[in-house]
C-alpha cells in the first residue's frame, strides 16, 4: 500500500452458508511479521484470488467466478459485485497502465479452454469492465484429455514485457502433454498431482497468443509470474509431489528459458494440497511470497492448513545469494 502496509487475502477455511468459498482480508504494518484481520464485511467472494493496489490507493480483489470487490479505505470496507467481469473471466493479477486503464488477461469460465483468453479492461478503476476473447494457437500437442473432454485452462498469471510482449502462465491438466514425458494418468493415476503450468506469449499486446509450451513439470501447479527490478522473471509455484510445498524458478531471458535445474524451496507442507504462492517485490529488492501449507495432522487440528509469508533474498545471476 502507499503507506507501506501489506494486504493479503488468504482463503477462508470455512465455506459460507451457501457453500461458496470466500477470502478473509489481513493487514500487516510491520513488514509481514504480524497480521490482523481488518475487513468489514469479513469475507470476499471467490477463491484463487487476484489482488492489486492502484496508484490512488484503491484495492481490487478478483475472485474465481469473475467477482470484483473494491476498497477505498485500505481494505477496511469493500464494495462487492458478483460476476462483474465479462465472460466470468478471472486472473491472479491486474495491471494499471500509464493512462489509468486497468487490464486483466484471464481465462473465461464459459468454458475455460486453452484455445482462447479473455482481455478485460476498465477505465473507471474497476467499477465497470469491457472484454473480448482472443485466440490462442493450437498444436501442443493435444487439446483433449484422455477421456475426450476439452482441456481447461486455469489459474492464469501474466506479465507485460518490453516491446508489446505479454507472457501468460496457466494451469493445464496432465493430458496436455509435456513433450514425450509419460503423464501420471497413463500409469493409471489421474489426479490433480499430474497438473502443471504452461506458457503462452503474445507479441502484439495481447491480440494473438502462441501455442502453449511447458513451464513446470507434472504435479507443479499454481504458477505466479513476477517481473523483478533487475529484469529477470520469477515464477513461484506449488509442489504437488515430494517435497510438498512452495518453490520458485527464475528466467534471465524474458521467459524464453527457465532455470528448472535449480528450484528455490520456500516452504514445506505435510501433504499435497498446498500452494497458491503469490509474490511481490519489496522496496529493498527482497521478495515476499504468501502461500498455504498443511501444517498439522488432521487428528489434532480442526483446520489442518495455515497461511504464511516468507521474505527472502534473490540469488544473483550467477546463482549466489
Amino acid at each position: 500500500m502507499p503507506n507501506n502496509d501489506l494486504i493479503a487475502t488468504p482463503m477462508n477455511p470455512v465455506a459460507g452458508a451457501d457453500g461458496r468459498l470466500t477470502a478473509v482480508v489481513q493487514r500487516s504494518r510491520d513488514g509481514g511479521l504480524t497480521w490482523e484481520q481488518v475487513a468489514a464485511p469479513p469475507t470476499l467472494p471467490g477463491k484463487e484470488h487476484g489482488l492489486a493496489v492502484l496508484a490512488d490507493g484503491t484495492l481490487l480483489h478478483i475472485g474465481y467466478s469473475g467477482s470484483v470487490s473494491r476498497s477505498e479505505d485500505g481494505g477496511s470496507t469493500w464494495e462487492i459485485a458478483d460476476a462483474q467481469l465479462p465472460f466470468g473471466a478471472f486472473s491472479r493479477n491486474i495491471e494499471e497502465r500509464a493512462d489509468g486503464t486497468l487490464r486483466l488477461v484471464g481465462v473465461s469460465n464459459s468454458p475455460p479452454t486453452v484455445e482462447q483468453l479473455a482481455i478485460c479492461e476498465s477505465s473507471d478503476r474497476g467499477r465497470t469492465w469491457e472484454g473480448r476473447l482472443v485466440p490462442v494457437a493450437g498444436g501442443n500437442p493435444v487439446f483433449m484429455d484422455y477421456e475426450g473432454a476439452r482441456v481447461v485452462a486455469e489459474e492464469p498469471s501474466w506479465v507485460s514485457l518490453p516491446g508489446g510482449r505479454l507472457l501468460l502462465a496457466f494451469r493445464a491438466e496432465q493430458s496436455l502433454l509435456i513433450g514425450t514425458e509419460i503423464p501420471p494418468f497413463a500409469r493409471g493415476d489421474y489426479g490433480e498431482a499430474g497438473d502443471h503450468m504452461m506458457l503462452t506469449e503474445s507479441s502484439d499486446n495481447g491480440e494473438h497468443w502462441s501455442a502453449p509450451r511447458p513451464l513446470t513439470g507434472y504435479g507443479e501447479p499454481h504458477g505466479f509470474l513476477t517481473r523483478l527490478q533487475d529484469g529477470r522473471l520469477l515464477c513461484t509455484y506449488a509442489h504437488y509431489h515430494l517435497p510438498f510445498g512452495a518453490a520458485a524458478i527464475l528466467s534471465a531471458d524474458s521467459g524464453k528459458t527457465w532455470d528448472t535445474e535449480h528450484p528455490i524451496r520456500l516452504s514445506r507442507s505435510l501433504a499435497v494440497f498446498c500452494g497458491w504462492p503469490t509474490s511481490i517485490r519489496m522496496p529493498d529488492e527482497t521478495v515476499m511470497t504468501a502461500y498455504t501449507i498443511k501444517a498439522y495432522e488432521e487428528s489434532t487440528q480442526v483446520n489442518d492448513s495455515v497461511s504464511e509469508v516468507v521474505r527472502w533474498p534473490l540469488p544473483d545471476r550467477n546463482g549466489e545469494p
